[in-house]
Order: C-alpha cells, then sequence, then structure tokens
C-alpha cells in the first residue's frame, strides 16, 4: 500500500465522507454537488468521498471541485 493510500486509510472520516486531504478535491462540495453520491455513500458503496471520485466507473462525469 502507498503512503497516499496509508493517509486516506489513517484519517478519520467527517461525518463518515472523509475530510479534505488535498486542494484538487473538496469532498464537501463534491457531496453538495452530486446528491446521488451521497446516497451510494450511505449504502455502504463507497468508503469516502475521494473514493468514489478516484474508482467510479464515468471518472470524466464528476468534477472533484468547484
Amino acid at each position: 500500500m502507498g503512503p497516499y493510500s496509508q493517509c486516506v486509510r489513517a484519517t478519520a472520516p467527517v461525518a463518515g465522507y472523509g475530510h479534505r486531504l488535498s486542494w484538487y478535491f473538496d469532498p464537501e462540495w463534491y457531496l453538495e454537488t452530486y446528491p446521488e453520491v451521497r446516497k451510494e455513500l450511505d449504502a455502504k458503496e463507497w468508503t469516502s468521498a475521494l473514493h468514489h471520485y478516484l474508482a467510479n466507473k464515468t471518472p470524466t462525469l464528476f468534477n472533484p471541485d468547484p
């Protein structure tokens, strides 16, 4: 496991959705912009908003930041 993966896994999520680890990804904005992602997080399909952004099947449909 690489250092970034370790950091993401070791950082306790804020409200269960993860917090900002980079200037290039804002999880609060991401979840406000894509409410379907919040539903998928609630269903435990993803571990965080960042996990969704990095691993979803259609990455070009989602912007990481305003």
